[in-house]
């Protein structure tokens, strides 16, 4: 277990770094393309934990769960599967075993989740939009984690990253495009017009810490911040670099207001 020890972890992505970039110049590659070869190689090596997120979602949602499987199980399996939106028989197979069985874990921990990522490439998208951010920042990219609302049944965690070029910021969601490859080049570089194809920033992400429910403006947004401090803690990172972009300051959980998609700038370049 690597929990708060950075050397060990920086070596790991220091490895990781290595192979992403074989056979690259990787001084002669902007920051955005940097970006975008981390994100293709998560993309294609990292495996999305269905079992993870039914044992999230078992023990969480229902407290009188076992009553409502029972009822109809197969229904039951449909119908998770269906509001998060999620096809892959993987899935099933991972929920109708825990279902069948009524066997999963209960209580979560998330630094394992992320060390899940670190060292076995498998995990949800907490840890893998973790990460993701640890591996843009060996390579001097700053970002930050966001947890938003996509219309499932439990909060989803993508990433905020910074164009130094052109200083604005635009989001990745390594999660989806592993979930479904059909979305991988529409989960890289969006904003948030554009998140609402990935049903993204339509209900308000306190939506669900409400229940429905009125709550504090703080949460009525498309996001959250989640702190680099939590993510370093968990790592034992204890430099403060992400300090100077300023979006951190005074434990700030609000989103910029400069999130503009390169790719939808580009496109209107071209048009011209």
């Amino acid at each position: 277990m690597f929990y708060g020890n950075w050397d060990q972890i920086r070596k790991k992505l220091e490895e990781e770094n290595k192979i992403i970039f074989k056979d690259l110049k990787v001084e002669k590659l902007s920051s955005y393309e940097k970006r975008k070869i981390i994100y293709n190689y998560l993309c294609e090596n990292i495996k999305y934990d269905y079992s993870k997120l039914f044992d999230i979602y078992l023990s969480t949602i229902y407290p009188d769960i076992e009553e409502q499987i029972f009822n109809n199980k197969e229904q039951f399996i449909i119908s998770v599967l269906n509001d998060y939106q999620i096809f892959d028989p993987a899935a099933y197979k991972a929920l109708k075993d825990k279902v069948d069985n009524m066997n999963y874990e209960k209580g979560r921990n998330p630094y394992l989740e992320l060390e899940s990522v670190i060292n076995n490439h498998v995990g949800i998208c907490n840890g893998i939009s973790q990460y993701y951010k640890l591996l843009l920042e060996i390579n001097g990219i700053y970002s930050v984690c966001v947890i938003c609302d996509n219309m499932t049944p439990r909060n989803h965690q993508i990433n905020l990253v910074y164009d130094d070029e052109n200083k604005t910021y635009s989001f990745d969601d390594v999660t989806s495009a592993i979930i479904d490859k059909e979305k991988k080049e529409s989960c890289f570089d969006y904003d948030i017009e554009m998140a609402k194809e990935l049903n993204q920033g339509i209900r308000p992400v306190g939506y669900l810490i409400s229940h429905g429910k009125e709550i504090d403006d703080m949460y009525d947004s498309f996001g959250i911040i989640l702190s680099s401090d939590v993510i370093n803690l968990y790592v034992g990172k204890k430099d403060k670099e992400y300090l100077k972009y300023e979006l951190e300051k005074n434990n700030n959980i609000n989103l910029p207001n400069n999130i503009i998609s390169m790719r939808r700038m580009n496109n209107l370049t071209s048009r011209k």
